[in-house]
């Protein structure tokens, strides 16, 4: 698409525009999802979208100037994976997966996997069904060999109680949605706490996805004093995700505003530059784009 072109309308996208700063090459979006009609939801699903195709989501890729993206398994799907895996092997080498599996995953599957383009394995304990937390030592263990990390979607007193294993696993461990950090203001300083304490030891990463996920009350400004701080004390563990197609949001959000909350975060351009290309590089292992700011 070329630059004076008008970005086309993208399904499950409010709005038209692309985002007020410039997008540096090489972005990733580190959370999205696919689901097809064809595909079988397991019995009791919670979440059940419509069709959210790669040829729909390339329209958001155009739109908001990203080139890379990172492919989450749902919990529609529950451990078949084949959806995403099929994705991926058409994305061209621009996509990582994210898996779900469970403590009877062979080996075998894990390496096919691996040579599939996935880098982690996802627990909802949301949405909860094919994963539950008893399963996260065994499986963090069959994972360890491959440079695996686990991403963990967990309500804020469970990430609470979480915490110190989380942390022990001996993997890298990825937070989803902001820890849902402002759903229970409550709960928002003991969740900022030990999500500090995790990107601190050098082991956690959060992501910067679904703010409509992380505060219930239609506006974002809850989540900017703890974002800010984070963002100031670690650039190097932060993650941005769109969370396309929004399967969660009957009224879809502007993904271009949702990524215009960065600069809000994050003022200064390298620090962008490092959060949407170099710490996707180093998490997911895509090649090193060009230089930034």
């Amino acid at each position: 698409m070329l630059p004076s072109e008008p970005p086309q309308p993208c399904p499950f996208s409010a709005g038209t525009g692309r985002p007020g700063f410039a997008v540096p090459p090489g972005t990733c979006d580190c959370h999205m999802h696919f689901f097809s009609d064809a595909a079988q939801p397991v019995p009791g699903a919670v979440v059940t979208p419509p069709e959210a195709t790669l040829a729909h989501y390339r329209r958001l890729q155009a739109r908001l100037g990203m080139s890379r993206y990172v492919l989450v398994q749902p919990s529609t799907y529950g451990l078949d994976n084949r959806l995403m895996l099929a994705a991926l092997a058409a994305s061209g080498g621009n996509a990582r997966g994210v898996a779900v599996v469970d403590d009877r995953v062979a080996p075998g599957t894990l390496a096919r996997m691996q040579e599939a383009g996935v880098r982690g394995v996802r627990f909802n304990l949301v949405q909860q069904g094919a994963t539950t937390a008893a399963m996260l030592e065994p499986v963090a263990q069959a994972i360890a060999p491959l440079g695996w990390h686990v991403q963990i979607h967990v309500q804020q007193g469970d990430l609470i109680a979480l915490a110190p294993r989380l942390q022990g696993l001996g993997v890298p461990v990825v937070i989803d949605h902001f820890g849902r950090l402002m759903e229970h203001p409550e709960l928002a300083p003991q969740t900022f706490d030990r999500i500090r304490r995790l990107l601190d030891s050098g082991t956690g990463w959060l992501k910067l996805s679904g703010a409509y996920i992380a505060t219930r009350h239609g506006r974002y400004d809850g989540l900017d004093p703890y974002v800010r701080r984070l963002a100031a004390e670690h650039p190097d563990r932060l993650l941005w995700g769109s969370d396309w197609p929004h399967a969660t949001e009957t009224a879809k959000p502007d993904d271009a505003e949702l990524m215009d909350l960065l600069p809000r975060w994050l003022p200064d351009a390298s620090a962008r530059h490092t959060v949407l290309v170099r710490n996707p590089e180093a998490l997911y292992g895509f090649e090193r784009a060009a230089a930034g700011p």
